[in-house]
């Protein structure tokens, strides 16, 4: 920056006065900003500096900053007439200088209401009033979304003003007006001849359904008026095909709807993407005004179904808008009439918790309480899966209601009790007639399901019910009892044992599995515990594979279980699966769980080298496996051959060093003990 620079941003005119007389200054010289003395004389509004530089010959008027801001463009941006006024004195002035985001003076100065400059460069023959930025809009487009009246006022004067012109997202002056909702610049857009009312954006969106949307009644109003306006024009799909009649009733916006509903060959049931009217929209929207005032018009079809099958009082109940729902039941809709879905009106309200809604749909005569949706499903069902007690309660006091209903064996009772609805429960075990031992889809009941959750509330209450069945297994065999122990339900657990009419010893799931078997593999200390204190248990019971508690808890790793396991009296612990004739330290041994085979290990009868089925030792799976930790193990352990060989004449090191397992193969050698012919290959 120089002398000169300084000087003309400080508005100090003697001194540039001085520079330029006596010195040979450059006044066209840019500072790292590319702004030039004339540029920080505007900037800053210095008047007479600006006037002193402009009279010297070599001035380049249209400099610009490294932004492509020219002086005329800062006295634009920041409004000042004066500065302006001087600068378009100037032969050589570009009054269309853009910046790099295309805006230029009359842009900026008509965006930001500068009302005497926009009127200095009107004055312009050659100023262009239809520039535009990078979003495509005009300086009429920025007066407009501002809401600058008067410069709107003055642009349109000039007859080269396109009213028409469209921004990048395709909208016209005339849409921008109707988004603020400006009825004067709407008003003076519309005394042009040329301008086109229906005009599009690229949601194929007009004027007059933004305006109904937003709710501009004065707008709406003014373009009503308008010779050709299409009343009944449609968005595009994008925008999901509305009419401004749809969206004022979506909206709620009661005085546009007014307005509209006086336009002959006005649609009353025209239909959006999804098959709804104007009708559907205020039902489910919950405008209990716009819906009266839709319902008193001739032709207007109150049963309407859209794609889905849906009235507008099944949307209105579904919602929850009691009002609503009143209003349309006046008109005596079918209460019973059903969707694509199967669902009445009465479904819907009775899903979603709806109260009041329920109580008034269930005062329609003839109206149907056991109506199944296409699932199978009832409306008992749906309030009792989603834990609605008050709705329950309303639909148990109808007569003729089925409280065992369902599909494929679900019924609420079962709906309640997996969705853990104790509320619900209790109503439903209160009813005469109630199967307590009903078997939902897959078999599942009430029970199993409060047990499965470790609910134990629910499964009080369904244990105090007379004739209720504790042995009643779902499709993969499961009892409530095998179901609490394999999920750590201890308090269920305990629950079931107080029972004499609980097996302890049943066998469920894929393989065959006791409730301790379960219990064991899952690691579920606590329920282990209850199980191996339970009079008559079977602690060394054996699944269809021939695995014990014991086993399971092996292979899972489960310490706390396996020493529990240990410590009983009657546990083998050298049984072998029948597949594979894995012991538990085989096993154990082969999942690198080092404290479970250490356990094992120090238990009386144990053998440590004992061979499986492929004549494979602990000692082998451990190293084949690459489990550090136990191979170093088993390697201290009295008994373990570390050269045992299977029936191919392979050994631990052979198996570690296949697998590049080099810490177990060092640790092999390490021991001094490892036969030299078992390092062929």
């Amino acid at each position: 920056m120089t002398a000169l620079h300084i000087a003309a941003q400080m508005g100090n005119i003697a001194v540039v006065k001085l520079l330029l007389e006596r010195f040979a200054v450059d006044i066209n010289f840019k500072d790292r900003d590319g702004l030039t003395p004339l540029l920080w004389a505007v900037l800053k509004g210095h008047e007479a500096v600006v006037q002193l530089l402009l009279e010297q010959a070599t001035i380049e008027v249209n400099s610009k900053d490294k932004r492509g801001r020219t002086p005329l463009w800062w006295s634009a941006r920041y409004g000042n007439g004066a500065v302006a006024k001087l600068l378009l004195n100037q032969v050589a002035i570009e009054v269309n200088s853009e910046d790099k985001h295309g805006r230029t003076p009359l842009w900026w100065s008509a965006r930001n209401g500068y009302e005497a400059v926009v009127n200095l460069l009107l004055e312009r023959v050659d100023v262009n009033v239809n520039s535009k930025d990078k979003y495509g809009l005009t300086p009429l487009s920025w007066a407009i979304l501002k809401g600058h009246q008067a410069v709107v006022e003055l642009l349109l004067k000039r007859v080269a003003a396109d009213t028409n012109s469209k921004d990048n997202s395709d909208q016209t002056l005339l849409s921008l007006a109707k988004l603020k909702g400006k009825e004067a610049v709407v008003e003076l857009l519309l005394k042009r001849v040329a301008v086109e009312v229906n005009s599009e954006d690229k949601y194929d969106r007009t004027p007059l359904s933004c305006a109904a949307e937003d709710g501009h009644e004065a707008v709406v109003e003014l373009l009503l008026e308008q010779v050709g306006i299409d009343v009944n024009s449609k968005d595009g799909a994008a925008a999901y095909l509305q009419t401004p009649l749809l969206w004022a009733a979506q909206m709620g916006q009661e005085a546009v709807l007014e307005l509209l509903l006086a336009n002959e060959g006005i649609e009353l049931n025209s239909k959006d993407y999804y098959g709804r009217t104007p009708l559907s929209w205020a039902a489910k929207n919950g405008h209990e005004a716009v819906v009266k005032m839709l319902h008193e018009q001739v032709g207007i079809d109150m049963n309407y179904k859209d794609n889905t099958g849906r009235t507008p009082l099944s949307w209105a109940a579904g919602m929850g808008h009691e009002a609503v729902v009143r209003l349309l039941l006046t008109v005596s809709p079918d209460s019973n009439d059903i969707d694509k879905d199967g669902r009445t009106p009465l479904s819907w309200a009775a899903e979603k918790g709806h109260e009041a809604v329920v109580k008034l749909l269930l005062e329609q005569p003839s109206i149907n309480v056991n109506s199944k949706d296409i699932a199978g499903q009832t409306l008992l069902m749906k309030a009792a899966m989603n834990g609605h007690k008050g709705v329950v309660k309303l639909l148990l006091a109808m007569d003729g209601i089925d409280v065992n209903s369902g599909n494929c064996g679900e019924t609420p009772l079962v709906q309640a009790a997996e969705y853990r609805h104790k509320a619900v429960v209790e109503l439903l075990l209160d009813q005469v007639g109630v199967d307590v031992n009903r078997q939902g889809g897959d078999g599942r009941t009430a029970l199993l399901w409060a047990a499965e959750n470790g609910d134990k509330a629910v499964v009080e209450l369904l244990l105090a019910k007379d004739g209720i069945n504790t042995e009643l297994t779902d499709y993969n065999r499961f009892t409530p009892l095998s179901k609490a122990a394999e999920k750590g339900h201890k308090e269920v657990v305990e629950l079931l044992l107080e029972r004499s009419d609980v097996d302890v010893n049943s066998k469920s799931g894929w393989y065959d599995q006791t409730p301790l078997s379960e219990a064991a593999e899952n690691g579920n200390v606590e329920v282990v515990k209850l199980l191996l204190a339970k009079h008559g248990v079977e602690p060394d019971s054996k699944d269809n594979k021939d695995r014990t508690p014991l086993w399971w808890a092996a292979e899972k790793g489960q310490e706390a279980v396996v020493k529990l396991l240990l410590a009983k009296a009657g546990i083998n612990p050298e049984s072998r699966d029948k597949d594979f004739h894995w012991t538990p330290l085989s096993i154990a041994a082969q999942n690198g769980h080092r404290e479970v085979v250490t356990l094992l290990l120090a238990t009386d009868g144990v053998d440590p080298d004992s061979k499986d089925k492929k004549d494979w030792t602990p000692l082998m799976w451990a190293a084949d496996q690459g489990n550090v930790d136990t191979v170093e193990l088993l390697l201290h352990w009295n008994g373990v051959n570390p050269n045992s060989e299977d029936g191919s004449g392979q050994t631990p090191l052979l198996l570690a060093k296949n697998k590049r397992f080099w810490a177990v193969v060092e640790l092999l050698r390490a021991t001094g003990h490892v036969n030299a012919d078992s390092e062929d290959d």
